[in-house]
């Protein structure tokens, strides 16, 4: 195992990403709010507390941004099911309240699968799944919502008005395979299966380096970052756990292609793993994987200059649930986006050491 591997870095995702997680609000905009717990309480969880105290907003909404990370209990992150404790000191980190018109726009989609209950996508680069700040417009949810409209139809409110349907996320430069629900109990029944965790998710990455092992897995806790609210980074004593399991596909000179399956759903889990074992993602400068010029490769037909890859080398490939309507395991595939097809093939023409075919 490598969970001794010293801190380093990496869905706020990916995969790498938390299911549902409260993302409407970038961290510089959030409310400090401090509680205390002046009574006993018997049993009261910590997401119903809050929804008690604070009735403007759902349970659910507690839920998430205690997932997330955004709500400490006497100074240390805690669960949703937390029992409250009479001199609990409780502080949020809460997104201002305000009202969002979420207005549906025709965006190009990928759409790979979709029946009454439900919707897979394939999510291209660039693209961020919901309005934030910075990017109020041309959101993946807002290009949902124009096509399900269209026909009649909806998505589940489930996670609250600005995020309809949405059941986990994948971060803006991250491509490939997200689920959103169309209506309630079908959201209900999959964010519990992403919870407990029974969802299998693969995805592709290109890395820097040539990893030792053919598989392994890199068990480190999450947590932000403290001094950057746009990172997160392995917090050994106060991060939340942390798994992921990566297979070698193919091995290149200076390079490596894995498959990744996250076994939790952390923000920025598997760019953050990846980083912290020393093969940060391809052209994820944010956790140290520089972008890739042609001239790193060698790619004599190309400018020397040109980036090979304007992003980090990551894709959600294949998605595995059970259908609660169905009543059956489904499983979906998202192709490889162009620009990580060409990143492969160069590296098998440039630095290949041997036979290979991962795809």
């Amino acid at each position: 195992m490598r969970g001794e591997t010293e801190e380093s870095d990496a869905d706020l995702s990916d995969a790498d990403s938390q299911p549902g997680g409260p993302v409407g609000s970038s961290d510089e905009e959030r409310e400090e709010v401090s509680l205390t717990v002046r009574k006993e309480l018997p049993r009261r969880r910590l997401d119903t507390y809050l929804a008690g105290r604070l009735a403007q907003r759902s349970r659910t909404y507690w839920q998430h941004l205690i997932r997330s990370g955004y709500a400490l209990v006497n100074g240390r992150p805690a669960k949703p099911s937390y029992f409250v404790q009479n001199g609990d000191q409780i502080t949020l980190f809460a997104e201002p309240e305000r009202e969002r018109a979420l207005e549906p726009e025709p965006i190009p989609l990928d759409i790979i699968y979709e029946d009454e209950q439900l919707i897979v996508l394939n999510k291209a680069a660039g693209i961020v799944v919901h309005p934030a700040p910075g990017h109020m417009h041309g959101t993946l949810i807002q290009g949902v919502l124009y096509h399900v409209r269209e026909s009649g139809g909806g998505l589940s409110p489930g996670s609250g008005p600005d995020r309809p349907g949405i059941i986990h996320r994948l971060d803006k430069d991250t491509t490939g395979l997200i689920l959103m629900a169309k209506e309630d109990s079908t959201h209900r029944h999959l964010a519990r299966q992403f919870e407990q965790r029974r969802v299998e998710k693969t995805y592709v990455a290109v890395v820097r380096g040539e990893v030792n092992f053919d598989s392994d897995y890199v068990e480190l806790p999450l947590g932000p970052h403290p001094k950057d609210r746009l990172r997160v980074t392995v917090r050994k004593e106060t991060g939340k756990e942390a798994s992921t399991f990566y297979q070698v596909a193919e091995r290149y000179r200076g390079y490596s292609f894995l498959r990744v399956h996250p076994k939790t759903g952390r923000t920025h889990q598997i760019r953050v793993h990846l980083a912290a074992v020393g093969h940060p993602v391809v052209g994820d400068v944010l956790y140290g994987g520089p972008r890739l010029l042609a001239r790193d490769l060698g790619a004599g037909e190309l400018p020397p200059e040109e980036p090979l890859m304007e992003r980090q080398a990551l894709h959600a490939e294949e998605l595995t649930f059970f259908h609660p309507v169905a009543r059956k395991k489904v499983t979906f595939r998202a192709p490889w986006p162009p620009d990580l097809q060409r990143l492969v093939d160069l590296l098998r023409r440039y630095r290949a050491l041997g036979p290979a075919s991962p795809s």
